[in-house]
């Protein structure tokens, strides 16, 4: 509260001292008349821009507005008024009223450097710098020695693409005041960005002279020698530099460019492990160069470099445990080369250290569902929905994990909401009608289940693996087999040589009698690509063909495959054929 009627303070005596300020101007035009405000009006002001003042404050900006416009009824000469009437209206970003208003502040107060400052602002604002520029160096003529001016105008020139002036500045501001590490980075950007590397090098050079032991200062040179090509320059540069930091990061980028140049890896990694090693090494930069080197081809042939980035990873991960980057590229490295057991412990430790990155859970979340890992799946997609509770994949992965922990009911509900956060993605609607279709036919609700794979195929009626299933489950329960053959022929168009596409049809062909089509098409594969299910069903067709015998040797190898199903050991037991 004490902070508050400070504020206030202060502003009521900007407003008092701008009014008296512009009645000494106008008095001087007007042949000394004075002009005062008597007691009561003068009250009447300074309430009134209290109370704005007040409500623009606490963020009340239209009841801020009618005061100050109180005010300039009372005062139209007020300098202070209209400095606050701009600042009100920059923050409700009218620009144009802003600057206006600005503008007779300065007209009324010339001499206030604030109001000044306020208004190069809002030039600045509204890309109008040469305005500002012009405004700087009227201010410079009547403070020559306000360093801050200057280095306003550097920047103004800067703005104003005039890199040369600001060049020139900078030079009259080393004159001035001396050279100092400031004036050489202004000096060194400006002359970078003009592309006159060289001079930057000899900028850098100079300025060493001064303060030999500025390291950034190395640093930076260092890199302009390697830039411009004088390698040996630079290495000689980066050798200093690391005899007084082992782990100076510019030093360790030039050597590693260096290597990398010369083909040499065993040095050039040498220098990358040093340089990940150094934990104030910005964690972006270092994942840029893993980045490089992941989307780059470089020769598989060289497995030594895989377990080269393999172990850098490691060190970045040790150097920074809770970045989540590290881990995130790291797991990106172990999936590179197969290791997904490993590559999700990764997935997973970047998800918990991100918590809202969307791309890293879906990842650990995918890779757990093509791995198998349903208890974690479930474990993890829970946490997903947690934090992304309108993301319909994180529903379906929850919903697959419940499947095949055969909590059906559960995994239907989960489905079903997923459906209602993808109504606009046909790809996704297609997964969760499938994902619907397969839990409906393992509860025997086939209604259901054929509801929803028709679903699926009115988004995409070439998906072969519906395709085949559907028609493989209409032939299980005997239902619909001319639509079953359809589906089926039609998978089989678009994946010909899938073993598991050519059972179903050959099935479809039993469960019509075609006994000897189903023989010919399955007996084509039968050596080259079995399973259980289909040597069990190729001895089915031969023991309709009276070839009992071998129907029975084929059972029996669907046994040693691992088919453990009651009908399967009635068969071999009777050596008969058992229907379901």
């Amino acid at each position: 509260m004490i902070r508050t009627f400070f504020i206030l303070y202060l502003i009521l005596s900007l407003i008092l001292s701008s009014c008296h300020s512009a009645q000494k101007t106008q008095a001087s035009k007007k042949t000394n008349i004075t002009i005062q405000l008597d007691n009561d009006k003068q009250a009447q002001l300074s309430a009134l821009f209290i109370d704005a003042c007040s409500n623009r404050l606490l963020g009340k900006f239209k009841e801020a507005e009618w005061y100050l416009k109180q005010c300039e009824k009372l005062e139209p000469n007020s300098a202070a008024v209209q400095y606050e009437l701009s600042n009100l209206y920059r923050l409700s970003n009218r620009k144009q009223e802003a600057l206006i208003a600005a503008q007779k502040s300065v007209k009324l107060n010339p001499d206030n450097i604030w109001y000044q400052y306020a208004l190069i602002k809002l030039y600045d604002q509204n890309n109008q710098y040469s305005k500002s520029i012009e405004l700087l160096k009227n201010l410079i003529k009547k403070y020559p020695n306000n360093q801050d001016l200057y280095r306003q105008l550097v920047l103004e020139y800067e703005l104003n693409n005039q890199p040369q002036k600001a060049l020139d500045l900078l030079d009259l501001i080393e004159k001035k005041w001396g050279y100092s590490f400031d004036i050489m980075y202004e000096k060194v950007t400006l002359l970078y960005f003009m592309g006159k590397s060289k001079l930057v090098e000899n900028e850098l050079e100079k300025y060493l002279q001064y303060y030999p032991d500025d390291n950034k200062a190395k640093e930076v040179l260092a890199g302009m020698f390697y830039k411009n090509k004088e390698q040996q320059k630079a290495l000689e540069l980066a050798n200093d530099l690391l005899k007084d930091d082992s782990l100076n990061a510019a030093a360790h980028l030039v050597y590693y460019d260096y290597f990398i140049s010369q083909n040499n890896y065993d040095k050039a990694f040498y220098h990358l492990n040093l340089l990940f090693s150094n934990p104030d090494y910005d964690v972006k930069e270092k994942l840029s160069i893993l980045i490089k080197f992941y989307s780059s081809t470089y020769k598989a042939k060289d497995k030594d470099l895989e377990e080269k980035l393999l172990h850098l990873c490691e060190i970045f991960v040790h150097t920074h445990p809770l970045a989540p980057e590290s881990h995130s590229i790291y797991a990106d490295y172990l999936l590179k080369q197969n290791k997904k057991s490993e590559a999700i412990t990764e997935y997973y430790k970047a998800a918990l250290l991100s918590k809202n990155k969307y791309p890293i859970w879906d990842q650990l979340l995918s890779l757990e569902y093509e791995t198998g890992m349903y208890d974690s799946l479930l474990k993890h997609s829970e946490m997903a929905l947690e934090i992304f509770p309108n993301q319909a994949m994180f529903y379906v992965y929850k919903g697959i994990a419940l499947r095949n922990k055969k909590q059906y009911e559960d995994a239907i509900n989960h489905y079903k909401i997923a459906t209602d956060y993808a109504l606009d993605n046909n790809n996704l609607l297609e997964i969760i009608y499938t994902e619907l279709a397969e839990t409906y036919n393992e509860i025997k609700n086939y209604p259901e289940s054929d509801k929803y794979f028709e679903y699926a195929l009115t988004i995409n009626p070439d998906n072969s693996l519906v395709l085949n299933n559907y028609a493989y489950y209409l032939a299980i329960r005997k239902d619909k087999l001319d639509k079953a053959e359809k589906m089926s022929k039609r998978s089989l168009e678009l994946s010909p040589n899938n073993p598991n596409y050519i059972d179903t049809y050959a099935w479809i062909l039993y469960q019509q009698k075609r006994y000897k089509e189903a023989e010919t098409i399955l007996k084509s594969i039968i050596d080259k690509k079995q399973s259980a299910v289909m040597l069990e069903h190729y001895g089915d067709i031969l023991y309709q063909l009276n070839k009992k015998q071998e129907a029975l040797e084929y059972w029996k190898k669907s046994k040693e495959a691992g088919n453990t199903s009651e009908t399967l050991l009635k068969k071999i037991e009777t050596q008969t054929l058992i229907e379901n």
